[in-house]
């Protein structure tokens, strides 16, 4: 078996795994801009209007994006469990599920869910840092990929003046993410070269001699589980939205699309508070909207989908009663 190396223990805090103090200062740093950006967006939707739509809400509606949760949670376990299996095939329930929990906990509290891939380094034992790093960096590669392609598809209806800039450009970007995410063994090109540089560089050569180890197979599936995770999010999307007006579903999936690829290039926020909530107003004014609605149902999709499991996945992860020894695990089926 392979040297595993020194391993913090699996119920090490947050705040060493977000760079101790530094990491700190950047956090409170991130959370200041996402209040600053939730603030100047309250002078462009009225706070009234927000109140308002929340008291006429359709809670039923609510409630049902709030149970679309857990297969969007199901969803994400069982493609990360596909992924670590073509590493380790004998990988228990219990370390996937605790390297899950661990990067939600840590994506919540980065921009763009980042910090959610080095947070999938904790929990799984029987497996190489290193190895894990790339399976993380595919499975973001993935869904990626995905919001990509329907944020320029999005943008290409939106921005009709630009629509065969945007239609061509998808096609050439799309093709190089499928690229990499179906043929990752083709990053070991670009990674190869930056090996000389110092303090990462032995990293980043174990990050290229574990790329051997993803199979086309798996990562079709799990691309294909992508699809489907990004759908789960955008019918959750779309039923908070007719919680607080009646939305067209075409009206919904473009505002939905162009919202989460535009969010992905600014992560300034943790969370992406304040840039989800701004982009939403925006994109959904152009498909007709109001901006109380998009506001609040972004708002809601944040607290359902990142801040909810975020606080349930760091409970979990903290539980003494979560973390066995990493022998009990391995052995444990």
């Amino acid at each position: 078996m392979e040297e595993l190396g020194p391993r913090p223990p699996v119920n090490g805090n947050l705040r060493n795994l977000l760079g101790g103090k530094s990491g700190t200062t950047r956090l409170l740093l991130r959370f200041f801009v996402g209040l600053v950006i939730l603030t100047a967006l309250l002078m462009v939707v009225e706070p009234r209007e927000i109140a308002e739509a929340f008291r006429n809400a359709d809670s039923t509606h609510i409630l049902m994006a709030i149970v679309l949760l857990l297969p969007n949670l199901g969803l994400q376990y069982l493609k990360w469990r596909r992924i670590v299996q073509m590493v380790k095939p004998e990988v228990t329930r219990r370390e996937v599920l605790l390297s899950l929990m661990y990067g939600l906990a840590v994506g919540s509290l980065t921009p763009g869910k980042v910090g959610e891939v080095g947070g999938r380094l904790f929990g799984i034992e029987s497996v190489r840092r290193s190895q894990i790093l790339a399976l993380a960096l595919i499975d973001k590669l993935q869904i990626m990929c995905v919001i990509t392609v329907g944020g320029l598809i999005g943008s290409s209806f939106i921005f009709v003046e630009a629509q065969g800039l945007a239609l061509a450009g998808s096609m050439l970007i799309t093709g190089m993410l499928i690229l990499v995410a179906l043929h990752p063994k083709s990053l070991r090109v670009f990674v190869r070269p930056l090996e000389r540089i110092r303090f990462v560089g032995k990293w980043l050569g174990e990050f290229r001699e574990s790329l051997r180890y993803f199979d086309k197979k798996t990562l079709i599936i799990t691309l294909l589980q992508s699809v489907l995770i990004y759908g789960t999010v955008f019918l959750q999307m779309h039923l908070l939205l007719s919680a607080f007006s009646v939305v067209p579903v075409i009206s919904s999936l473009l505002g939905y699309s162009t919202m989460m690829f535009y969010k992905s290039l600014l992560p300034l926020s943790i969370g992406d508070l304040g840039i989800r909530e701004a982009t939403s107003v925006y994109f959904f004014s152009q498909v007709g909207v109001a901006g109380a609605v998009a506001f609040n149902a972004s708002l809601l999709l944040a607290v359902i989908n990142i801040f909810l499991p975020a606080f349930v996945g760091t409970l979990y992860t903290m539980s003494p009663t979560r973390t066995p020894d990493s022998e009990e695990i391995t052995n444990t089926d």
